[in-house]
This record gives structure tokens, sequence and C-alpha cells, in this order.
């Protein structure tokens, strides 16, 4: 009779090996214990626990029904358990790997599981990881220091519908310091602060009209204020801006109105 070591069987059955341990200890999969690490299973136990418990087909290919499947689930894991499988799997940003190791099985099994209740979606995994990678991507995107501010400050302006980052192909990414706002492009740049040249008027900001090509430049502040500026109204060369009432961009401080209110 063949004998599976404790990698083996885990393996065989579609459970982590600590998993795999805890079963043995409860009694739940009968095994000769060797030593403290060391288990041996019985090829014919491990093929009629299988048969007893497995989540999708028996041993001898036998379809089975889903109120079956999801007693087989929870009869495993605990009341309840199936339903939560449910929904983790409608969640895409979930990957395989992270739903696996809430129930301590393999990453694969969670993967055939998947195909055999969405036998439809099946080979939807490279979806999946994209949908995943764009939703991981979206979180760094909207705690990056340019774009979140900016985000905070546009929302009380604009619906979150009006607000569309850009996305990169290779890699698949979003750019942080550019994005489209109602349509139109927008670069997002720091106001550099220049102490030195402050007047009485007020403080002093270096601000340097970027070379890439786009419809408004948002320019942050220090101390969050902003400005929304018309690339067209901005010279092609390094200005030193005075924050005061006298600034010829004055009017473009702290408000979208050239965005929102165009002249014709």
């Amino acid at each position: 009779m063949k004998q599976y070591n404790l990698e083996e069987a885990a393996q065989f059955l579609g459970l982590k090996p600590t998993s795999l341990v805890v079963y043995v200890n409860s009694g739940r999969i009968p095994a000769d214990r060797k030593s403290k690490d060391d288990y041996s299973f019985k090829k014919n136990v491990l093929k009629a626990y299988l048969k007893d418990h497995r989540m999708g087909r028996d041993t001898e290919n036998r379809k089975i029904t889903q109120e079956q499947r999801a007693r087989n689930f929870d009869r495993i894991h605990g009341k309840g358990s199936y339903q939560k499988l449910l929904e983790l799997f409608e969640e895409p940003c979930k990957s395989y790997r992270e739903i696996a190791d809430k129930f301590g099985v393999t990453g694969e099994s969670v993967r055939q599981l998947h195909d055999r209740i969405f036998p439809e979606k099946t080979g939807k995994g490279r979806e999946r990881r994209h949908t995943r990678a764009v939703s991981s991507h979206r979180q760094k995107l909207f705690s990056n220091e340019m774009f979140k501010p900016f985000y905070r400050i546009a929302r009380t302006y604009f619906s979150p519908d009006s607000i569309e980052p850009i996305q990169r192909n290779d890699p698949p990414s979003f750019r942080t310091h550019a994005v489209k706002l109602n349509g139109k492009k927008v670069l997002l740049r720091k106001a550099t602060r220049h102490a030195v040249l402050d007047t009485s008027r007020g403080k002093a900001y270096g601000i340097k009209p970027p070379v890439e090509e786009s419809d408004f430049i948002f320019y942050l502040s220090d101390n969050s204020a902003f400005w929304f500026i018309p690339r067209t109204a901005l010279k092609t060369r390094y200005i030193t801006l005075i924050d005061s009432e006298a600034s010829r961009y004055h009017g473009f401080r702290n408000n979208f109105g050239v965005l929102l209110n165009p002249r014709d």
C-alpha cells in the first residue's frame, strides 16, 4: 500500500501541511506518526477522505450538487464558510492565494473549486489578476503625496466621475502627476517655496511650466493653497509667483473657475 509523507498528502488533498496536521491531531484524518513532525498517510485513507469531503467531484468523478458541496465545505471549515467563500469569489481584487489562506488550503485547490462552482468563468484567472492589479494600483494612487491632496480638493468642486486617473500600460499603473478633469488633461505639480524672495506683499513660490502638453496645471503650495492655471496663461520660463492679490495669477488661486466657468 502506497504511503504518503506530510507534504505529499497535503498536496494530494489540496490542503496546507499545517492544516493537515490540525486535521490529524483532531482525529479527522488518520495517520501514523513517526516523530514530532513526521507523519505517514495511507493512500486508501486519503482517497476515502476525498470521497467524503472533496468540494467538487469525488474520486470517481461523480458530480455533486451545489447543496452537497456547501454541506461538505461547511463540515470541513465551519458553518457559514461556504457562503463566505462565495462572497470572497465576488471580490475580483481577492487572489486565490488570499482566499486559500483564510481556509487553510492551497491556492490551486481554490482555483479548481472556483471553476467547479462557476464553470462559465473558467480560465478567467488572468482577468481576475488584472482586476486585482488595477485595484492595487488605485490604492497606491490615492495615497500618493501629490494625487491625494489634489483629489481631496477637487472633490469639493467635482463629482467622482469627473476625475479620471490616467492609466499606464507598461507596466500597468496610474500616473500620479497627471489626471483628466472634466475631460481636460491636468498636470499636478508642487509650487516650490522660496522664502528668501518673500516680499511685504506675500510669500514667494517658484512655478515652472511643464514641457508636457496639457490643458491646465494644478500647483500645490506648502500650506495647501493651490493655483489652477491654464497652460496658455503660463510663460515658457521659470516664474516667481508672489502670493498676493496683486499677482497676475491671483485669479487662479484656490478655485477651478477657469474650468467650471470658462470664458467664450
